[in-house]
């Protein structure tokens, strides 16, 4: 994907960091399913089969009802048969079964950024940190012996305080990211000999060390050889060892053809997969049971109960017992999770080329619908004194945010709409800007520095405004719920048994809410957009894949073919994927724009355009073509081309 003009300002940094994290996962090569899906799947599969789960007096759907109305797991969308969604009538179950099943949420451990590059964080993916693989060697293993030791303990603690979090307060867990998922995702990583080393038994003989992690130290001590013994290379093919190369399904279909983990058998899965899933399957019986005891006691759950601590401690060592290392329990008042940032409020100063500004800012983070960036919605109010006058700004955006280490967060706003007034209000100015990067720097307590860059004007198409802003206050995180769903709406939860249904999808349809701008373009041609896109894109895998459909409504603000002015634009689409959930091109034969048009106040254009799309997770960036004309006389034109940044939801 080129940059030129202004595409190379505001969208370079977004286009860079999408470009990287499209290549960043770590998947089993030649298979297009994440290991941790398949593994989770494969475990709710396993106890949505059995009439009773050996240990408890509850079938296995009862037993996930219970664990979803307590907030352990997420609830799918379809559980409440009480307050109904679209596609959730009992007609939908056989072609629509991931609304009713359990969500699958394992895998998205790896989207967290800060913990695949924060060493301390290792221990989520069950691995060792650098400095454990820089001990002297063990003589009975050949290895370094933190690896076997320290590594290994270490990881236990952690396991053991996320477990001990999540039966204190399974809904506050799951929103620190450290809750039944994170449990789930660092188990699995533990039979992953990319991660840990197991013998014949399997008992963990050692951990392994990342790669990424471990250039720098060894490159400062003369080390330039990271032996597969000890680490986890950049990618890694024993990643994908839970699944047989060549398996074959009963009925003839290769393993590898499976696009969906519900749909994946467990004949497909080695020995090292199914221990995997026994794991996690004993990891939610544990849970459970521990609940139970609890509630029965009329205690809180917590590992501090001699009972709960020993069911813990049967469970390491049937799932994760070490060859060398003894079990401990998890220090006492051992916790994890940060207190996680949802808003930000405190004072913003900035300094423009002719002036300054000072006044209160505020800040909204959403985690969820961008993984692994978060949205920031942002506004604020200041006086400022700008080529000798004074005046009131006010201002509000939508940007993006990506966590690194430990909550230190980078990013930028493509969009903040500003409107600036002289002191008696006697003139108004509204300005569409960009803000050329966000720093958001965590301070000891729940103080927070947040550093913006300058402000590009989307109208002006130059940096306008204020050059550098800082911004100092306070955090809050809004507390979860706790747990309010009846006991009797689980019970009326009735999920398909996987042979019952016929495609694997939660729906067919995605809606698109994107933003775009032309980048290189012209003075007759230099606009920005916002609007929806309806797509009917989801295969029966529930993929994006293949070839769909879809109709596209924008607002166009602007000059478009010489005339300033709005325009509407209404488009159908047509998109094939050339790499499924990343890449895809688009054609829109009939795009449609009415309003200030080509020196008319009210015209109509009838054209067609091509574009090219890149999916990280739920953003998508696109480069569009200049619009080809079916009606006016000058019909092509080799500029604008236009970036588009969205926001997918399902």
């Amino acid at each position: 994907m080129g940059r030129a003009g202004e595409l190379a300002r505001p969208g370079r940094w977004l286009a860079v960091g999408l470009l990287a994290l499209a290549g960043w996962s770590r998947s089993a090569a030649a298979f297009d399913l994440d290991g941790h899906t398949v593994l989770e799947a494969a475990a709710y599969r396993r106890l949505l089969a059995l009439d009773q789960v050996p240990g408890t007096d509850l079938s296995g759907r009862a037993l996930l009802a219970e664990l979803i109305a307590g907030k352990v797991l997420a609830t799918p969308r379809c559980f409440d048969r009480t307050r109904p969604w679209m596609g959730c009538r009992s007609g939908d179950r056989r072609d629509r079964p991931l609304a009713f099943w359990p969500i699958l949420h394992a895998g998205s451990a790896d989207l967290v950024i800060d913990r695949q590059l924060s060493a301390r964080a290792q221990c989520q993916h069950f691995m060792a940190e650098t400095r454990d693989g820089l001990t002297p060697p063990d003589q009975r293993l050949g290895v370094p012996g933190g690896l076997a030791t320290t590594a290994y303990t270490r990881c236990i603690d952690v396991l053991g305080a996320a477990l001990d979090g999540l039966l204190r307060d399974p809904a506050l867990a799951n929103h620190r990211l450290v809750g039944i998922y994170a449990l789930i995702h660092a188990i699995q990583d533990s039979f992953s000999a990319a991660h840990a080393v197991r013998d014949e038994r399997h008992r963990i003989v050692h951990l392994n060390s990342w790669t990424l992690l471990d250039w720098p130290a060894y490159f400062w001590r003369g080390l330039h050889t990271f032996p597969a013994a000890t680490h986890h290379a950049i990618t890694d093919d024993r990643d994908g060892g839970f699944l047989w190369e060549d398996g074959r399904t009963t009925d003839g279909r290769r393993c590898k053809d499976i696009h969906n983990g519900y749909a994946v058998p467990e004949t497909c899965l080695t020995p090292l997969g199914r221990a995997a899933v026994d794991a996690v399957v004993d990891l939610l019986v544990l849970v459970h049971q521990v609940r139970a005891r609890a509630q029965a006691a009329g205690r809180e759950p917590s590992l501090s109960a001699p009972e709960d601590a020993g069911a813990w401690e049967a469970y390491v060592a049937t799932h994760l017992p070490s060859v060398v290392a003894p079990f401990d329990p998890p220090p006492a008042g051992m916790r994890l999770g940060l207190p996680r940032v949802d808003e930000f409020l405190g004072v913003q100063g900035n300094l423009a080329q002719d002036g300054w500004g000072v006044g209160p800012w505020a800040a909204r983070l959403f985690y969820g619908p961008a993984v692994p960036f978060a949205l920031m919605l942002t506004g604020g109010v200041a006086v400022n004194r700008q080529s000798g006058e004074e005046g009131l700004t006010a201002a509000a955006g939508l940007g993006l945010a990506l966590p690194i280490v430990r909550r230190l967060s980078i990013g930028g706003s493509p969009v903040l709409v500003a409107l600036r007034c002289t002191t008696g209000f006697e003139a108004c100015k509204v300005g569409l800007f960009a803000t050329l990067g966000d720093v958001i720097i965590p301070l000891p307590g729940s103080l927070w520095l947040g550093i913006q860059g300058p402000r590009w004007s989307w109208d002006e198409r130059a940096v306008r405004g204020p050059l550098v802003g800082v911004s100092v206050g306070w955090s809050h995180e809004h507390h979860p719920d706790r747990p309010t769903v009846p006991t009797e709406v689980g019970q009326e939860w009735d999920p398909p048994r996987p042979e019952e249904v016929r495609a694997y999808r939660h729906g067919s349809m995605s809606w698109l809410v994107f933003f775009s701008a032309t980048a290189k373009s012209t003075d007759d041609n230099r606009w920005v957009s916002g609007g929806l896109e309806l797509r009917r894109d989801l295969d029966p895998w529930d993929r994006r894949a293949g070839w769909s459909a879809a109709l596209a409504v924008s607002a166009v603000h602007g000059t478009t073919d010489g005339s300033a002015g709005n325009v509407l634009a209404v488009a159908p689409v047509a998109r094939v994927y050339l790499v499924a959930r990343r890449l895809s091109v688009a054609a829109t034969p009939g795009l449609v724009r009415v309003g200030s048009l080509a020196g008319e106040s009210v015209g109509v254009d009838v054209g067609g355009q091509l574009s090219l799309a890149l999916t990280v997770a739920r953003v998508e960036l696109s480069l569009q073509s200049p619009p080809l004309s079916y009606v006016s006389p000058s019909r092509r034109h080799t500029l604008p081309l236009s970036i588009r940044l969205g926001l997918l939801f399902d």
